[in-house]
């Protein structure tokens, strides 16, 4: 993978303030190393999301959709 292809990997404009991608996706064979693997519609064939990963697999829209922060027992 080159460095440069993170850039291809993403599909319009990050999401404001959490409210989900604002683009219709990408399919896997469009994935790249660094794009999100939520999948934003899903018929005959799975769309991704496809925006620059912040965690794990995922963009931070997505990350946070998905990930819950915990306390710890005290």
């Amino acid at each position: 993978m080159i460095m440069g292809d993170v850039g291809l990997s993403r599909k319009g404009a990050p999401p404001p303030d959490g409210e989900g991608p604002q683009q219709i996706g990408v399919t896997i064979l469009e994935l790249r190393l660094f794009s999100c693997r939520y999948i934003v519609k899903q018929d005959e064939e799975a769309l991704f999301c496809g925006s620059e990963v912040h965690r794990v697999s995922y963009c931070e829209a997505h990350y946070r959709l998905c990930y819950i922060k915990t306390k710890p027992i005290t």
